[in-house]
């Protein structure tokens, strides 16, 4: 006789799943006394009280589906609801366009372009909001900032005014918290990555500084840092930034990249080519790492080499017209005449303002 692990019920001895319940069953073999037996298979009342736990269970699991199902359907129509208002509001607006554009007060590129302009900053803000909620946490606990519950009310403030979508007001905030904990590394960063998407780039430097004061591993500071300190033309320390970024992430792309676009700036292109192979091969055929390399290898007369990069930026992206104009360049190098007039009517084909038949016809 053998007893199902699962439901307890007995079977015979040649059995190998349970007739009860289905499920496969376990053979543990050994001598059983009868005391051993009988503790084992339980008496009636144990049996029922087993089955009652059982149903008690099923009903549980039913009502949480009943539950689950009724919150589905409560869902449904407040989206149902949210679309027709959807609908209403954008009927509204286009009415209020068509009369304002009809009575002359405004035109339409005007309507389109200030409608862009509020719709990025509300996005921006949602984002900064979503942000800094998954980075306040962190700022509290790394708070070394005197007094702690001062700091901690400007963080709350901070966050009240995001979910009410005032970024500036926010950030004038944060920035009296970093004030009082200047050391913070994630408010640094944070007000950092604000900075920089903002395009406030001696700003966004101060902060990433701040960070690698601190956490002179952090990976994303060393590299907008460095790209940073370069566009500002400050490339001694731009280029030690991306070297430490490249030296602590080897497998990475992006401080290989960095640090060969410095290069390609500085007119390195031998030192540009190694870090641009090197992210290359870790990012796969990137147009931007190959159409650098491609212009490196053009500077270094290495036609052949500069074409299998042009060719793999067109692989990638064959609307890019960088891109056929390389390959062309390198195509004209190597006499490959038929290869060279197919990428340059490529070109003209995808920007015709870019070049014109009488230059193609003298190339």
């Amino acid at each position: 006789m053998i007893i199902c692990q699962f439901c307890a019920a007995t079977n015979p001895p040649d059995a190998e799943v349970c007739h009860a319940c289905g499920q496969r069953l376990l053979i543990v073999s050994g001598e059983v006394s009868e005391d051993e037996q009988i503790a084992f298979e339980g008496g009636a009342e144990e049996q029922m009280s087993f089955d009652e736990h059982l149903l008690e269970r099923i009903s549980v699991l039913e009502e949480a589906v009943k539950q689950t199902a009724r919150a589905s359907q409560t869902i449904l129509g407040m989206l149902h609801d949210l679309e027709q208002k959807s609908l209403v509001g954008q009927t509204g607006v286009a009415a209020l366009r068509d009369l304002l554009e009809r009575k002359a007060l405004v035109t339409r590129d005007e309507w389109s372009e200030l409608w862009e302009s509020r719709m990025d900053r509300q996005l921006l803000a949602l984002e900064k909001r979503q942000r800094f909620a998954a980075a306040r946490g962190a700022m509290l606990d790394l708070s070394s900032a005197e007094p702690r519950d001062a700091f901690a009310a400007l963080l709350d403030e901070a966050h009240r005014q995001l979910v009410d979508l005032d970024v500036d007001g926010a950030l004038r905030t944060l920035d009296g918290a970093f004030r009082l904990d200047p050391d913070n590394p994630e408010l640094a960063f944070f007000l950092g990555e604000t900075a920089f998407n903002r395009e406030r780039g001696a700003a966004a430097v101060e902060y990433f500084s701040r960070v690698l004061k601190t956490r002179p591993e952090h990976y994303e500071s060393l590299i907008y840092s460095g790209v940073l300190l370069h566009e500002a033309g400050d490339d001694a320390i731009a280029e030690a930034r991306l070297l430490d970024a490249v030296d602590r992430y080897p497998d990475e792309a992006l401080p290989a990249f960095a640090l060969g676009g410095l290069y390609v700036g500085r007119g390195r292109p031998v030192d540009a080519v190694d870090h641009l192979e090197r992210a290359m091969g870790a990012m796969g055929s990137v147009p931007q790492a190959a159409l650098l390399l491609a212009d490196c290898q053009l500077r270094l007369e290495r036609p052949r080499l500069a074409a299998a990069a042009a060719r793999a930026a067109v692989a990638h992206d064959p609307s890019d017209v960088e891109a056929h104009l390389l390959f062309a360049a390198a195509a004209l190098e190597l006499s490959w005449w038929r290869k060279a007039s197919d990428a340059l009517s490529t070109a003209q084909h995808l920007r015709p303002a870019r070049l014109s038949y009488r230059a193609l016809l003298a190339l």
